[in-house]
């Protein structure tokens, strides 16, 4: 990670290599000091980490992973953590989430619509934010 932003009680990292849900958790874990795809948890946080994105998307994609899916059972969200989510900022006009499509079971954030998210299939390849808690 070249730089870690504050924010909250979380320090977080916008990658701008992009990898799958399931690598992007991984390297989260593995590469910078141990931490996970971002769980997102209160407006102020999604704005946050929106304006994070814009302000570091040097690319022009879109798309930055977070650390929500529904992989085990449809439509239960939970945290990469394996804890329940609490805060969902969905963009609903599109249908989402779809959680029962197929492959549609990971969740990515966009700034196409402001910070809002989209569940999308797991092996497609976007940024994505590790956080650290303080």
């Amino acid at each position: 990670c070249s730089e870690w932003v504050a924010y909250g009680g979380s320090q977080y990292c916008y990658m701008e290599g992009r990898e799958t849900w399931q690598n992007a958790t991984s390297y989260c874990r593995q590469y910078t000091q141990y931490s996970y795809l971002v769980t997102v948890e209160s407006i102020e946080e999604n704005t946050f980490l929106n304006d994070l994105v814009q302000e570091r998307n040097t690319d022009g994609f879109r798309d930055t992973w977070i650390g929500l899916n529904d992989l085990e059972v449809d439509f239960e969200w939970i945290t990469e953590s394996g804890e329940p989510a609490t805060f969902f900022n969905w963009e609903t006009q599109h249908g989402d989430p779809q959680g029962n499509t197929p492959g549609e079971s990971c969740v990515f954030m966009t700034i196409l619509y402001d910070g809002r998210w989209l569940d999308g299939e797991c092996g497609s390849v976007k940024h994505y934010i590790c956080e650290n808690r303080l």
